[in-house]
């Protein structure tokens, strides 16, 4: 059993209309309770950027990489996402991909890989995007805002 870890929301945001996008992520830092055999949140916080002509995908990788390299002990980290492009990148792809001179996006894959360099562990996991699983809606929600995208409550 891992005593401490991180859990990273992270999620981008994208229009194309304004061709403008953001990007963020929220970090949970979590403490395993043995008597209680079950993980007991410590500590939590959150960053948005908004940012001028991009894409989706530069959004999604972003939001991974700003919130792996938030972290700064080398750490066992799971970064939750709705994009399959970054969970499916963080679960194998990475590898090939900084390899790849013709890769779309190489400049962000190469600070992913140096990201996940500096920690124990990373591993992704996909969440369905507006599922109701409240920290995934928080963080699209946050972005949405920062891109001037949202149309929620």
């Amino acid at each position: 059993m891992i005593e401490k870890k991180v859990i990273i929301y992270s999620d981008g945001a994208y229009s194309r209309l304004r061709d403008v996008g953001s990007y963020g992520f929220i970090a949970q830092y979590l403490i395993y309770n043995k008597e209680h055999e079950l993980y007991e949140l410590k500590k939590e916080a959150s960053f948005s950027k908004k940012v001028e002509v991009t894409t989706n995908n530069r959004m999604e990788l972003l939001a991974a990489i700003e919130g792996i390299n938030f972290i700064k002990r080398p750490s066992h980290i799971e970064v939750i996402s709705d994009a399959t492009y970054v969970v499916n990148t963080l679960n194998g792809w990475l590898e090939k991909f900084v390899k790849d001179p013709n890769r779309l996006n190489l400049d962000l894959m190469k600070e992913l890989y140096q990201a996940v360099k500096k920690h124990k562990s990373v591993k992704g996991i996909w969440v369905r995007g507006h599922s109701n699983h409240i920290p995934n809606e928080r963080i699209n929600e946050i972005v949405q805002r920062e891109a001037g995208t949202w149309k929620g409550k």
